[in-house]
């Protein structure tokens, strides 16, 4: 699978910085939309791995989100939700804003999966540095708080480092600095968490439905 996110990305940077509403764009030159699904891939090449994917079940209806490992695989789409619109209406996604995001799949829980903030970990030692691990669903027949909770609001920001693209973070209760999501690997895993270092990413379009 070839992906040529890079040359996409500066196209897609450079048109949308002269946007006043500062929106997310996918890896071909859309803007993003809470009424599509879409995977969540490196923006650079050549990792090991690729998409996310929910991965071990540490209590029933409740996993961790990891990413792909071994062969290139775009993982399980995701669905963006900004916070303040209805769960089903169709707006663009824009930057620095609080959304909701949540695996676009059927499971034998019957229930969105959203993502949210955990503090269990799939490791039973304290990790070092600190940090959180990103879960998805809630516990089977509990029903999905809204408006949502903090620990379930993200947002996706412009990444300007040496890879361009966007990154993903986590702000809590609004009250702190935004905290990046990257990638820990622990036990032949990826693992995403709150991280020092973003896990640099773009947004493919899931055409599966159309």
């Amino acid at each position: 699978m070839k992906l040529l996110l890079i040359p996409l990305l500066a196209i897609i940077l450079s048109c949308s910085v002269g946007d006043a509403t500062q929106l997310v764009y996918d890896t071909e030159g859309h803007e993003l939309m809470s009424n599509s699904s879409y995977y969540i891939l490196p923006a650079e090449e050549g990792g090991n791995g690729s998409g996310l994917v929910m991965s071990y079940e540490w209590r029933r209806c409740n996993y961790f989100v990891a990413q792909v490992q071994g062969k290139p695989k775009d993982g399980i789409p995701v669905v963006f939700q900004p916070s303040k619109d209805s769960l089903f209406s169709a707006v663009a996604v824009p930057l620095s804003t609080d959304v909701m995001i949540t695996f676009h799949i059927n499971t034998v829980c019957v229930q969105f999966m959203f993502w949210h903030i955990s503090d269990e970990s799939p490791s039973s030692t304290a990790s070092s540095p600190p940090r959180q691990h990103v879960a998805a669903g809630k516990d089977e027949d509990a029903d999905m708080p809204f408006p949502p909770t903090p620990d379930m609001l993200f947002r996706i920001e412009r990444h300007n480092g040496e890879t361009k693209g966007y990154k993903l973070v986590f702000c809590g209760n609004g009250t702190g600095p935004c905290e990046n999501l990257g990638l820990h690997a622990f036990k032949g895993e990826n693992w995403l968490t709150t991280s020092a270092s973003p896990l640099v990413v773009a947004f493919k379009k899931d055409h599966r439905y159309e």
